[in-house]
Parts: structure tokens; C-alpha cells; sequence
């Protein structure tokens, strides 16, 4: 639905109007939301937190650390 006006604003050039998301109750809604082209979302701090924390990225994470180069791990201190 969001993305319908969207587009509408879109279609018609209005574009001092911004999308508001609004109720935002998880990581899914929120990823709806950007793709439907909202400008703004609002967000509990939960949902925030959830969104910074994925499994692949810290697998990924992990594996970057482990491949790490001796010169990083110096600077890095370890």
C-alpha cells in the first residue's frame, strides 16, 4: 500500500512530500518499508538493535578477524 503512494508522488513529480512509515515492529517491516520507498521510518530501539545484528554478517565478521593481516592485528592490538 505504502508503495502505492509512493509511486503516485512519484508519477505526478510531487516531490517536497516524504513518505512516513510509521509502527515499524520488526526487522521485516522495516526492510518493506525502505523498498517501498519510504523516507522516513520510525523504529522501537528493538527493532534498531535487530537490524545491526544479522548471522552472515557475523560470520563474516568472524572470518574477516581470522584472515586478518599481521600489520592490522598490530594496530589493533592483537
Amino acid at each position: 500500500m505504502m508503495e502505492d503512494g509512493k509511486k503516485i508522488y512519484d508519477n505526478y513529480g510531487i516531490t517536497e512530500t516524504k513518505v512516513l512509515a510509521v509502527s515499524i515492529r520488526n526487522p521485516r517491516q522495516a526492510r518493506e518499508a525502505a523498498l517501498a520507498g519510504a523516507d522516513i521510518s520510525t523504529l522501537p530501539m528493538d527493532v534498531i538493535d535487530s537490524l545491526l545484528v544479522h548471522y552472515k554478517t557475523m560470520e563474516g565478521m568472524k572470518k574477516f578477524t581470522e584472515d586478518i593481516v599481521p600489520e592490522y592485528a598490530e594496530l589493533l592490538g592483537r
